[in-house]
């Protein structure tokens, strides 16, 4: 032992001399590294945006937001400590124009200090009115109510660029989900929103070889250069426009990634310059001034009645609509886009009467859309002399014994019907569930509302699944229905042998009403989605089939309606980072995610 201790000791010093080398070259090289980081970073800034000399690093955690006050708007800027409350806030700008001694009193810094360590939203009767100022205050509440819900963005930093000390652009960074893994995407926006210049990589790029990769050629990236955000991908054969890219053959996943990151710093960036809007919002023509010419109708909708009015031309073509009364009642976010503008200005000049492929239906809301559609048929017919029928309404449960009842599989369970039919085979009286019923709440479980059963009422049995509009996310279910309706209606016939089958339905199209289906590893087996897209916003999400085994409690937490409801209004290929896991169930998070993307593969494929 005693003879090995000088090995030891020399081993010992050779270690110590090497550390202090490893140190001192650390410190001598860490400098010129740093240095060269900043240097390859401003250079990236400088690509992106190459009309700027100066870039100043933006804090992104102020957010802001207008509201009007009595003069004018009222702008806000604030932001917010880790629990939520307001941090620090400024109020007014140069568009502020408050009655002095009044309403400008808001500008004055014990006004603004009241709100401090307050967590929004607010009441009026949170803070101290300012006397004879209620309308300005009212509106100071109402900015910062807006500005504190505003989502941290998503980018990873922002730059302000200049030129001899004006402002051009703006230039910023995003990581988004491609197809292989995270893509790092920087983008330039100058002061009219058009795209100056973008660059694609990331230390963990990871797309395909030879087709994905190709995302990091000056060529696809050069195709963004000058376009006016938002842009949009195309595949070989579409239309071209003066805001589109041409996708990377067999890398449309990848190719929309980069395109949606690029629309992601352009929203930013218009946030940014005009927080009060860019001043383009769709503008309705004003209701005449005769009322008399104004004809309106109801028709029933996802959830209830939807009114709309208009007014008509000569010729018969729309001049004039509203949509929407105190009994509207559609899904929040879905169903309500037929109340926005946008939605409505489509209909101007529109030849009557009108079916739902003559206009854009409101994403993720195809009945709404149609109750418009049928509304204004109906308002139309009214101005034209005709007699307007009332809104359809379920029948009544027949008085004698002529109910037939079935079930088939759906897709949580049993799927019963009790239905009743008239000599020609009609229905006549039809009800979805019994106390079995399992399906899926928000999705499955619209087969036992009104406007999907009043569909059936009147069609002839058996049923073809084309026969009907099947629910949007909920194939089987609507499947079942139509399979225990032709069960029960074999009961009411004495029809004999085996199951009436339905024509099969034939595979989802891509777009608006398209169902793609896909599975990923999960924590104890697959975990299978079945999504709807709107290009590429979710509009619709099922988590989990019969093979579906996570851990209760934890996995099996992702079938739940608060889980799947984060989904909807997200464009994909999505990231973990892009929604909440479930807490302790990563995996099984992470396979929903990868799932999703493999589905929205299968719908741009067939693109």
């Amino acid at each position: 032992m005693k003879k090995q201790l000088p090995a030891w000791l020399v081993l010992l010093i050779i270690t110590l001399v090497a550390g202090l080398a490893l140190g001192g070259t650390y410190a001598l090289t860490k400098d010129a590294i740093d240095t060269q980081a900043i240097a390859a970073a401003e250079n990236a800034r400088k690509a992106a945006l190459p009309a700027a000399d100066t870039f100043t690093e933006m804090d992104l955690s102020v957010k802001s937001a207008s509201a009007k006050g009595f003069a004018g708007p009222v702008h806000v800027e604030l932001s917010l400590d880790a629990e939520g409350k307001i941090a620090a806030l400024k109020i007014g700008n140069e568009e502020f124009a408050e009655t002095p001694g009044f309403g400008a009193a808001a500008l004055e810094e014990s006004f603004a200090a009241q709100f401090i360590g307050k967590a929004a939203p607010l009441a009026l009767s949170d803070i101290d009115a300012i006397s004879g100022a209620t309308v300005t205050t009212n509106a100071v509440v109402e900015a910062v109510n807006a500005a504190a819900q505003i989502p941290a963005p998503a980018v990873d930093w922002c730059y302000i660029g200049e030129k001899d000390g004006q402002a051009v652009g703006y230039v910023a960074q995003i990581t988004v989900q491609g197809f292989g893994g995270p893509i790092e995407v920087i983008a330039g926006v100058d002061l009219e929103m058009n795209i100056t210049g973008i660059s694609v990589g990331g230390s963990n790029f990871s797309e395909t070889a030879g087709l994905g990769a190709k995302a990091k050629d000056p060529s696809f990236a050069a195709q963004f250069v000058g376009k006016p955000a938002p842009v949009k991908v195309i595949k070989a054969g579409g239309t071209p426009a003066d805001n589109t890219v041409d996708a990377i053959t067999a890398a449309t996943i990848t190719s929309n990634a980069v395109a949606n990151a690029v629309n992601k710093i352009a929203d930013l960036v218009e946030g940014i310059l005009f927080p009060n809007g860019r001043g383009d919002e769709v503008t309705l023509p004003e209701k005449p001034a005769d009322e008399s010419t104004v004809f309106g109708a109801s028709q029933k909708g996802f959830k209830s009645p939807v009114y709309a009015e208009a007014a008509f031309d000569a010729e018969g073509k729309i001049i004039y609509i509203s949509i929407g009364n105190e009994e509207f009642a559609e899904t929040d976010g879905i169903g309500t886009q037929v109340l926005e503008a946008e939605f409505m200005a489509q209909f101007i000049g529109k030849q009557m009467p009108l079916s739902l492929s003559d206009i854009d239906a409101a994403s993720g809301a195809t009945v709404t859309s149609k109750a418009v559609v049928d509304a204004l048929n109906a308002a139309y017919s009214a101005s034209q002399g005709a007699e307007v029928a009332a809104d359809p309404t379920m029948p009544p449960m027949p008085a004698d014994e002529t109910i037939y009842g079935a079930s088939s599989k759906g897709f949580a369970g049993p799927v019963w019907v009790d239905v009743a039919f008239d000599a020609e085979g009609k229905i006549t009286y039809l009800s979805v569930g019994n106390e079995k019923f399992a399906e899926t709440d928000g999705f499955g479980s619209r087969a036992k509302e009104e406007s999907f059963m009043i569909q059936f009422i009147g069609k002839a049995a058996p049923l073809n699944n084309s026969d009907v509009d099947l629910l949007t996310g909920a194939t089987i279910t609507s499947e079942a229905v139509v399979k225990a309706i032709n069960k029960a209606y074999e009961k009411a016939t004495g029809a004999s042998g085996s199951e009436a089958t339905p024509a099969p339905t034939a595979a989802p199209a891509a777009g608006k009403e398209g169902a793609f289906s896909a599975s990923s590893k999960g924590y104890n087996g697959p975990v299978w989605v079945e999504v709807s897209f709107d290009g590429n916003k979710i509009t619709s999400l099922v988590i989990g089939d019969d093979r579906f085994a996570e851990t209760a409690g934890l996995g099996s937490k992702v079938k739940e309606e608060a889980f799947i409801d984060q989904f909807i209004g997200k464009t994909a290929p999505l990231a973990l980072s892009d929604i909440d896991a479930v807490t302790g169930a990563t995996v099984t998070s992470e396979a929903v995610v990868s799932a999703i993307n493999k589905a929205y593969e299968k719908s741009t494929s067939e693109n």
